[in-house]
């Protein structure tokens, strides 16, 4: 039961993290401040479409299809018995 609400906070943390500026950079850049460069380059980059912000960001969509794929799976489980 544990481990079903841990997955699912995370799932909906996922869905409902915020595409600030501050996690539209690099991981690696996190756990500094955003500069002003980074937010400028930012707001050029916010003008795309959706479709391309995802192409910037592969891991959030395998994490996305990681997260939603073992929900699923573990509710057909869960259904079918």
């Amino acid at each position: 039961m544990m481990t079903t609400y841990v997955l699912g906070v995370l799932g909906i943390a996922a869905v409902l993290l915020p595409d600030w500026d501050y996690f539209n950079r690099d991981f690696s850049r996190w756990p500094y401040p955003v500069t002003s460069e980074e937010r400028a380059n930012s707001s050029l980059h916010a003008q795309g479409s959706g479709f391309l912000r995802f192409a910037n960001s592969p891991l959030r969509v395998i994490g996305y299809s990681v997260v939603y794929g073992y929900a699923m799976y573990k509710w057909w489980e869960y259904v079918s018995t």
